[in-house]
């Protein structure tokens, strides 16, 4: 087995929080995360302190009201249309839940935190989710559209709530689904074939079947699409390093069900 200490020092500023929480100074602001990196599939709490020795207003009830991947927003915050003044010394501050606006979990990278001061353009603050410091989850793929609302436009999201790793129990999230109607989640060993058919497999209107499923876990979808369905990983060493693949499907049997993008799971 590979000694983990021996790729520490390489992977260090990729998975422990950076000691410097202090990001960037918008508009008088200091702004700061109560972690940088957030750890995958955790809250992060953003503060603004005014170092200016003079008031500093926001535009809104919020330190920020968007949060980007790229140019992309990714999450927005309902602020009312009034003014914060923070005086001399004073703070402000705001949570953000790892999610983006329709629930699916953020996925590790780099994100803007987008703070809006007064009279300003916004400004971009840069905040990272790091991987998981054991095991793995990326995504690949696409899934096709369904059920899309002006809300969360688009087909529907296949996220994970927590690391991959032996004695844990990580939560599949399946947003922008179908309104009550249940969703079937997949599992499986392979996105490459299935039964001798290379994937991904075409299954019409847009839709690819891109995991050889093996499992079926089956949960009720609500008023929003949202479906969720826990999955516990045994505290075997044997799983640690193994790959397992996910997708999710929902809509009615009448027609062909929406399929999701794919996750591959590493367990760690």
């Amino acid at each position: 087995m590979r000694n983990p200490l021996r790729v520490v020092p390489f992977l260090a500023p990729l998975l422990l929080p950076s000691p410097l929480r202090a990001q960037a100074t918008c508009g008088g602001l200091t702004i700061t995360f109560s972690a940088n990196p957030v750890p995958y599939g955790q809250p992060v709490t953003v503060t603004g302190t005014n170092n200016s020795g003079s008031p500093v207003a926001i535009a809104g009830s919020c330190l920020f009201q968007t949060i980007s991947q790229g140019a992309v927003p990714i999450y927005t915050v309902p602020c009312l249309p009034v003014l914060t003044n923070i005086p001399p010394g004073g703070q402000i501050s705001q949570a953000w839940d790892a999610r983006w606006n329709c629930g699916q979990q953020a996925e590790s990278g780099l994100y803007s935190v987008n703070v809006a001061i007064l009279g300003s353009p916004p400004c971009p603050v840069p905040l990272t989710i790091a991987p998981c410091s054991a095991g793995g989850v990326s995504s690949f793929g696409v899934g096709c559209n369904c059920c899309s609302t002006p809300v969360c436009p688009g087909p529907p999201v296949l996220s994970v709530e927590g690391c991959p790793q032996i004695g844990t129990t990580i939560v599949f999230r399946l947003t922008n689904g179908a309104i009550f109607v249940p969703a079937a989640f997949a599992l499986g060993v392979s996105n490459t074939s299935w039964a001798g058919t290379p994937l991904p497999f075409n299954v019409g209107n847009g839709c690819s079947v891109l995991i050889a499923p093996e499992v079926f876990f089956f949960a009720p979808g609500n008023a929003t699409g949202f479906t969720s369905f826990p999955v516990p990983i045994p505290p075997d060493p044997a799983f640690v390093g193994q790959t397992v693949y996910a997708q999710a499907g929902t809509g009615r049997l009448t027609t062909v069900p929406a399929l999701t993008n794919g996750l591959a799971l590493t367990i760690g």
